[in-house]
């Protein structure tokens, strides 16, 4: 009898296939809802109380969680070129909000993925204006990450940072 209550629960861990069940990683979707969990705060919070710096401005490691390697390169090169230079590169807006000032910001709606694992996400402010961002995500060894932010008013994130002046 114990030796039977071992195999059945042997047989419940490693699943159907008798192969230890791997842990699901969160899809492209859940990505996007905790990247606007972890920095709704530029929008909605007083800047003088923020608890850490904002998305563009954190370290390698951080982005990764977000974004792909090309797409952080490319806004860690930004950032370097920044402060190089002591004044604005090629980003001159928050890229999370598509905008010079998120603040206002009083709603966020993540969208499912469509067939070509855009999510689409809604931005409403308090006077009534509403954006829409489209999150094209690319799924990586770590897991799905943002490979570009496709913006209704103009070039893409990627397209931004990858020009040349």
């Amino acid at each position: 009898m114990r030796r039977l209550t071992t195999l059945l629960a042997a047989a419940l861990v490693a699943g159907p296939q008798g192969k230890p069940r791997a842990p699901s990683q969160p899809g492209p979707d859940s990505v996007i809802a905790q990247l606007y969990r972890d920095f709704a705060w530029e929008a909605v919070l007083d800047v003088s109380s923020a608890p850490t710096q904002v998305l563009i401005d954190q370290p390698r490691p951080v982005l990764r969680r977000y974004f792909d390697d090309r797409l952080t390169a490319l806004i860690l090169q930004d950032r370097a070129c920044a402060a190089r230079t002591h004044g604005i590169c090629r980003l001159d807006f928050d890229p999370l909000w598509a905008s010079q000032d998120p603040d206002g910001a009083h709603g966020v709606k993540v969208q499912s993925p469509d067939s070509l694992n855009v999510v689409r996400v809604a931005l409403r402010y308090t006077n009534g204006y509403e954006v829409a961002l489209g999150y094209r995500m690319s799924r990586t060894k770590e897991g799905w990450r943002i490979a570009d932010i496709d913006y209704a008013s103009g070039p893409s994130l990627l397209t931004i940072l990858s020009s040349k002046h």
